[in-house]
C-alpha cells in the first residue's frame, strides 16, 4: 500500500536536504528489502526507507583506487609478519 506523499515530502519533514547531499543518488529501501533508485517525486510505500547519501562519502568511495585497496589489505600482513621475524 502507498503512503501519503513522495520522497520529497518525507525529505522536507525531516528538515530538508543538507548542503552536501547527493539528491540524485537517492535510494529506497523497500520493506522486503529491495533497493531500488528513486527521486524526490517518487512515491513512499508503507515501511519504506529513504537514503540520501552524501556527496562527500560519494566522491571518497570512487576515489579509492584497487593499489589503495591492495595497500590496505597487504599493509597488516607485512607488519605482522615483520613483528614475528623480530621475536
Amino acid at each position: 500500500p502507498l503512503a501519503r506523499g513522495n520522497v520529497g515530502d518525507y525529505v522536507t519533514q525531516s528538515g530538508g536536504l543538507r548542503e552536501d547531499a547527493d539528491s540524485g543518488r537517492i535510494i529506497l529501501v523497500h520493506a522486503n528489502g529491495a533497493a531500488v533508485p528513486a527521486g524526490l517525486s517518487t512515491p513512499i510505500r508503507v515501511g519504506d526507507v529513504i537514503i540520501v547519501p552524501s556527496r562527500h562519502i560519494i566522491r571518497n568511495v570512487r576515489l579509492k583506487s584497487v593499489f589503495e585497496e591492495w595497500l590496505d589489505s597487504i599493509v597488516p600482513l607485512v607488519t605482522s609478519a615483520l613483528m614475528v621475524k623480530m621475536l
